[in-house]
C-alpha cells in the first residue's frame, strides 16, 4: 500500500469521524476534530455537566494523540 494511503487511512478518521474503524456515524454534520469539538462547549456547559464532558474529551484525547503518533511512525520508515 502507498504511503500516502496508508497516512489517509490514519489521518482521515479522526478528522471526519466519531466511531472506531468500521462503524459508521448516522448522517448528521460532524464538526471537524469530532471527538474533541464538545471541548468547544464546555466553557458554556452548566457547573455540574463539565466533569461528564471530560471523559469523552480526554478519550478523545487518546484516540487523536495515538493516530498522530502512528502517523509519525509511518512517516518516518517512509523516509
Amino acid at each position: 500500500m502507498p504511503t500516502i494511503t496508508a497516512l489517509a487511512r490514519i489521518l482521515v478518521p479522526i478528522y471526519s469521524t466519531r466511531e472506531p474503524r468500521f462503524r459508521h456515524d448516522r448522517a448528521v454534520p460532524i464538526p471537524a476534530l469530532p471527538t474533541l469539538s464538545a471541548a468547544n462547549e464546555v466553557s458554556t456547559m452548566p457547573k455540574e455537566l463539565k466533569a461528564s464532558a471530560r471523559t469523552p474529551l480526554t478519550r478523545g484525547q487518546y484516540r487523536d494523540v495515538a493516530a498522530m503518533r502512528d502517523a509519525i511512525k509511518l512517516i518516518a520508515t517512509a523516509v
